[in-house]
């Protein structure tokens, strides 16, 4: 599989399970069986005969661009630099929604005049109340105690464009989310993308989830360390860890989905929707259909698990692996296309 079928698959899988999940992102589990059957949800709601993406993929594509932009400036970049150009772009996605910035270097995008992004899909309050603030947070200096999952699941762009890095998304989300918890789930998100993209000797995702807690173990519990901010990390880590170390048990065990999800909560805060996207991977690793919809049908944030879901087994699958109902009628699917082509041009 050629990595540009990858990184489509990540994109496009993420706006799949972002619109297969947005009609349904505030309903209880009981009215999603009583309205669409004993199944849940597992075919589009479309409206004008396309399936809407959210937020969740707004954000995604402003990330992306913002990446983009920062590259254009011809010098070596640290990652402060690529966060400045990512938060500009943010300010852009902000006044796609109806709102003034307090500060707004304006950059040049190929969102500029794509009036499907104009529109206000159920934008999170932390993301917004953030933007407004004229400041960008830092893991540093944050500008608030928020977990959300409105950080991780814009993330993807980070790992595709700079695999290597991998705090980066951790960066990228405390620019708008400040807890520890929700940036160390961004961060260990990019890990799995990043060695899902370039895993030449196709290491089974098992693997490659363990690899990475182990990875973010080594780093924030680990190490000994006196001072406030990681002590914080260190015990925050523990939670992130110990649910996804459930995850992965409830995958390999027999018990029904929703009782599983239930278990590792309602994704509205990152840990929890990294878990479910986890859960729902392992649980159908080779069926992108089964994934996505056991990701969706639960109490919670169904368009962020979804969306996350997507991106990880789209980056494993592929796009071609994709069932074509999915990529048929998807809002913006040319343009997240064309997003991912130039993300695959810049990443070589």
């Amino acid at each position: 599989m050629n990595k540009i079928d990858k990184i489509k698959g990540c994109l496009i899988g993420g706006a799949v399970g972002d619109a297969l999940g947005y009609p349904i992102e505030f309903l209880k589990y009981e009215l999603i069986i009583k309205k669409y059957g004993n199944s849940g949800l597992g075919e589009y709601v479309l409206e004008n005969g396309k399936a809407l993406i959210s937020d969740d993929t707004q954000l995604t594509l402003f990330t992306a661009i913002g990446l983009l932009n920062s590259l254009k400036q011809g010098k070596k970049l640290d990652n402060k630099t690529i966060c400045n150009y990512v938060y500009y772009s943010y300010l852009d996605w902000l006044k796609t929604q109806g709102y003034q910035p307090q500060v707004y270097p304006k950059t040049e995008s190929i969102l500029d005049n794509v009036s499907e992004l104009k529109n206000q899909r159920a934008p999170g309050n932390t993301c917004l109340s953030a933007l407004l603030s004229g400041k960008l947070g830092t893991i540093e200096k944050p500008l608030n105690d928020s977990f959300g999952c409105g950080g991780i699941m814009r993330s993807a762009p980070c790992a595709i464009l700079f695999p290597s890095d991998y705090k980066l998304s951790a960066e990228t989300t405390a620019i708008t989310h400040g807890h520890i918890l929700a940036y160390l789930p961004s961060e260990l998100f990019h890990f799995i993308i990043a060695n899902l993209l370039n895993n030449d000797k196709e290491s089974s995702l098992l693997k490659i989830l363990n690899n990475g807690i182990k990875y973010i173990s080594n780093k924030y519990i680990r190490k000994i360390t006196l001072t406030k901010i990681k002590k914080m990390q260190r015990d925050n880590c523990k939670i992130l860890v110990e649910l996804l170390k459930t995850a992965i048990a409830l995958s390999q065990d027999n018990i029904e989905d929703n009782k599983s999800l239930s278990v590792l909560g309602l994704g509205f805060v990152a840990h929890e929707a990294l878990a479910i996207a986890v859960y729902s991977c392992l649980k159908y690793e080779n069926d992108f259909e089964k994934a996505i919809i056991c990701s969706i049908n639960h109490d919670g944030d169904s368009d962020s698990t979804g969306s996350i879901t997507g991106n990880i087994l789209g980056a494993k699958l592929g796009y071609k692996n994709i069932p074509t109902k999915f990529i048929k009628n998807l809002e913006l699917h040319n343009l997240i296309c064309e997003v991912a082509e130039m993300l695959n041009k810049s990443s070589n």
